[in-house]
């Protein structure tokens, strides 16, 4: 029976590793579904990381997902970013830092005077500009900074990619799967995916195993 059924999805004489990827789909093999599901989900941890975050931490909204466009405070901004980054008082100390080193910048836009530069305690100034900060000045000064830790991917980032995959993303991940195993999805696009993402070797290894069993379910 087995041997019937691979016959009859077969569409080429031979077992090129997209036919065989083919035929295993259409067949909803367990394994193969197993990796679809993998490969899409690595599909959104990318697209958190490229999209997602960066989005949100210029306070836009992702339409996909449903999130972020919704801060308003300075306070909530600098807790959002310590909580990407895994590190109490990041956002603060990097802003009040990058006040500190650019101070001349706050006194030509009018937060300070060159004589209160020249006459008052650095400090006492820099608290007080940051005092004054709104949300979109705080973007300006952090997004670089925050976007060179994301992009080094550390354990901390990593989990929060997951968190927010596990609680925004799941239904997405889902929906693709069974579009790829139902047929509806681009192959071709799909096995691109799996180039991407450094696993091909992955479905080799798992295509040529089943290629086995295709022939020896056929007699070949």
């Amino acid at each position: 029976m087995r041997g019937r059924i691979f016959e009859e999805y077969l569409p080429y004489g031979e077992f090129g590793d997209k036919e065989v990827l083919e035929i295993l789909i259409r067949l909803k093999d367990e394994e193969i579904e197993d990796f679809v599901y993998e490969v899409m989900y690595q599909y959104y941890v990318e697209f958190i990381y490229k999209k997602v975050i960066p989005s949100l931490l210029r306070n836009e909204f992702v339409s996909i997902g449903g999130i972020g466009g919704d801060i308003g405070s300075v306070e909530e901004y600098l807790r959002f970013v310590d909580d990407l980054v895994g590190r109490e008082g990041f956002g603060e100390r990097k802003v009040k830092g990058y006040i500190k080193r650019n101070i001349g910048e706050f006194v030509l836009n009018g937060f300070v005077t060159e004589e209160e530069v020249r006459s008052r305690d650095i400090n006492e100034l820099v608290d007080e500009i940051y005092e004054e900060l709104d949300v979109d000045d705080v973007i300006d000064i952090l997004y670089s900074e925050v976007m060179s830790v994301v992009e080094k991917k550390p354990r901390h980032v990593e989990d929060w990619v997951n968190n927010l995959l596990m609680t925004y993303y799941v239904g997405y991940i889902e929906g693709d799967v069974e579009m790829v195993m139902s047929g509806e999805a681009d192959l071709d696009v799909f096995y691109n995916y799996v180039k991407d993402f450094g696993l091909m070797r992955k479905l080799r290894g798992l295509i040529e195993r089943k290629r086995r069993e295709i022939i020896r379910s056929l007699g070949r």
